[in-house]
């Protein structure tokens, strides 16, 4: 099993307080900002992630990373606050017949959807803790903890966002950047806010 060499700088994404809504602050929560002590939503993402970097040694020149198939799905349930969520999240990786896997539960923050000039987005910053595990063709499987953390935007129904990954694999950066796109879907079932604050209002749907 072999891995293409890349530079990796260890680095913390940090979490901005912009990210947090106004009703996570000590005020008095209100209807407006805290919507319905019945709340719940849910949402599910998925796409492609750059994946995490593989370690260059001193005197090798960078070269791309042979990995190839890697894919992210995830999911959050917020309930009781809009702006609070858990979830998890399983990311896949392949390259030939050598497998990486990493799976982690987290929480997330999240803004309110606002629409400004005709753009419908939220930002949001999430951490978490799981597991990582590599599977070689040849060789011992291997497996670490994974820590993550990190901050996106959603724009409509696209996702961008960055995280820092800590993993202790072979062959694999212990500390290193991932960069996510793909699509996401926020759906409220009760207690919706207006105006498309917590995602398409499914509480309003003709019941069959």
């Amino acid at each position: 099993m072999t891995f293409a060499r890349s530079s990796a700088v260890p680095w913390v994404v940090v979490v901005m307080m912009s990210l947090v809504p106004s009703s996570a602050s000590a005020q008095a929560p209100t209807a407006s900002s805290d919507g319905s002590p019945n709340f719940l939503a849910l949402d599910i993402g998925a796409g492609v992630t750059s994946g995490p970097s593989a370690p260059k040694e001193v005197g090798e020149d960078d070269r791309p990373n042979p990995f190839g198939g890697w894919w992210w799905t995830d999911a959050t349930v917020r309930f009781a606050r809009p702006w609070f969520g858990l979830g998890g999240s399983f990311a896949r990786m392949r390259s030939g017949e050598d497998l990486l896997t990493i799976s982690v539960a987290q929480t997330r923050v999240s803004s309110s959807y606002r629409t400004s000039a005709s753009v419908l987005g939220r930002v949001f910053a999430h951490a978490g803790i799981g597991d990582a595990r590599l599977r070689p063709a040849n060789g011992s499987a291997a497996r670490s903890v994974a820590i993550n953390a990190g901050a996106g935007f959603d724009a409509f129904f696209l996702r961008l966002a960055v995280d820092y990954l800590h993993v202790n694999l072979p062959g694999l950066a212990k500390h290193s950047a991932a960069a996510y796109f793909g699509a996401a879907v926020p759906l409220c079932f009760r207690g919706c806010r207006p105006k498309w604050e917590d995602g398409l209002d499914l509480s309003k749907w003709p019941k069959p």
